[in-house]
């Protein structure tokens, strides 16, 4: 009989949910840049990134700050899900039509605008953007490179990444 219990303890143990405790609960390490700091720590230094070390350090004091309203994490979250997704379709060290990832995927435009915007603004990616070469419409061409290995977590939303053209 005990050997029984022994076993069922041993099968079961692993499989047993531990809650977090309160501050791993608090602090969403998902959303920090502790690790992109490190793996990019090269390429930070130089003087073009500083607006994206501004960016970086706003986003850390957004997700560790307790006075952030859930409602604008959910809303950085969707963001964040977006450009993860944009992200990851990239292949290797080639430009990414963006307007066939709005079409594949059923992403919201506007959005993806937004997102791949700041990228260009910080020097994440390059982007050509061209208009439509027929007046009636309205879609713009847009191409992306990544010029960064790897994507750091940033605020996309109204209140996020602005510059100078835009208050925000």
């Amino acid at each position: 009989m005990s050997l029984q219990k022994n076993w069922l303890k041993k099968t079961i143990l692993p499989h047993i949910f531990i809650p977090q405790d309160i501050n791993q609960r608090r602090r969403k390490k998902e959303y920090m840049n502790e690790s992109f700091r490190i793996i990019q720590e090269a390429k930070l230094i130089q003087k073009k990134y500083s607006k994206l070390i501004i960016e970086l350090d706003r986003n850390d004091n957004f997700w560790s700050s307790k006075a952030t309203p859930n409602y604008k994490k959910q809303r950085e979250k969707n963001y964040n899900y977006i450009a993860k997704i944009i992200w990851f379709s990239f292949e290797d060290d080639k430009w990414l039509n963006i307007n066939s990832i709005i079409q594949s995927r059923s992403l919201p435009r506007i959005t993806v605008y937004r997102i791949v915007r700041a990228w260009s603004r910080l020097g994440i990616a390059r982007i050509t953007d061209k208009p439509s070469i027929t007046h009636w419409e309205k879609t713009r061409y847009i191409r992306i490179k990544k010029v960064l290995s790897d994507l750091p977590n940033l605020l996309y939303s109204i209140n996020g990444i602005s510059d100078n053209s835009q208050g925000g």
